[in-house]
């Protein structure tokens, strides 16, 4: 049940991130192409980026959350370490 949770939350953070993403995204293209003198629709330029984007941070998500992974597991190892050595000590 804590691995479903943990998947469930991991997805609505997928699904809210690439929604913000795209959308800052877009505000940001729509604001320079404004300034050079092109005038764009905010939805007919946000479908279009919500194509392009998705594959872009799909992979910075992943590469994010392997990251996170990795440092759990290198903190977890090292405060492990540092609890054996203290219990050696005691002893």
């Amino acid at each position: 049940m804590k691995k479903l949770l943990l998947l469930f939350r991991l997805c609505l953070y997928y699904i809210v991130g690439i929604l913000l993403f795209t959308t800052l995204f877009t505000i940001t293209e729509l604001y320079i192409l404004k300034d050079s003198g092109m005038n764009l629709k905010f939805f007919s330029s946000y479908i279009t980026n919500f194509s392009n984007n998705l594959l872009i941070y799909t992979l910075l998500y992943f590469i994010l959350i392997v990251s996170i992974r990795i440092y759990d597991i290198l903190s977890v190892k090292k405060l492990n370490e540092k609890l054996q050595k203290m219990k050696k000590g005691v002893n």
